[in-house]
């Protein structure tokens, strides 16, 4: 005998779909409500994917359009909020600078630590060029100004940094 969409087996209602939506043709009324009701299940479960699916894009929108901002050396890599200290972050970027780009002194509202992936020689205004080598160990205390420099020559400085600082502050402030 050929199952009906409504037969039971070791206890639970199993149901064979026909398209999207099951026709009942010998079920009773109590299995007729088991499957709308595990039907409407599988709608609600839809919705809360298209809903969560929406979410992410505007999250993606949103995060790109802020970052967009970021000047073109700044690639962010991630944000983890620390555990135990609601109002901090930990930020992690690779900064490339190619030769003729700078970075203007700057401070941060936290501790910077970083290490130079690919050195460069860099000039501070008014100072001769000097090797900023691979292998350089970066840490940058908060809210001390720091930076100022201009890479020159043929090759792009690259360094990867790891900041925790206060969420709800700029993460680089500009001197004047």
């Amino acid at each position: 005998m050929i199952p009906s969409p409504c037969t039971r087996a070791e206890g639970t209602l199993r149901r064979v779909p026909e398209l999207a939506r099951p026709k009942y043709t010998d079920c009773n009324a109590s299995e007729k409500l088991a499957g709308a009701i595990q039907f409407g299940r599988c709608l609600m479960r839809a919705n809360q994917c298209i809903a969560a699916l929406v979410a992410g894009v505007c999250t993606v929108m949103v995060s790109t359009a802020v970052f967009a901002q970021d000047p073109p050396w700044r690639h962010e890599i991630r944000r983890l909020d620390v555990p135990g200290a609601p109002d901090k972050q930990i930020v992690v970027e690779l900064n490339e600078f190619k030769p003729g780009e700078g970075l203007d002194r700057h401070s941060h509202p936290g501790i910077e630590q970083g290490y130079v992936i690919q050195g460069a020689m860099v000039q501070q205004p008014g100072k001769d060029p000097v090797m900023f080598p691979t292998g350089t160990l970066l840490s940058n205390m908060p809210d001390v100004v720091h930076g100022g420099f201009k890479v020159v020559g043929d090759t792009s400085l690259k360094a990867f940094s790891v900041y925790v600082v206060d969420r709800n502050k700029p993460l680089y402030e500009w001197a004047k």
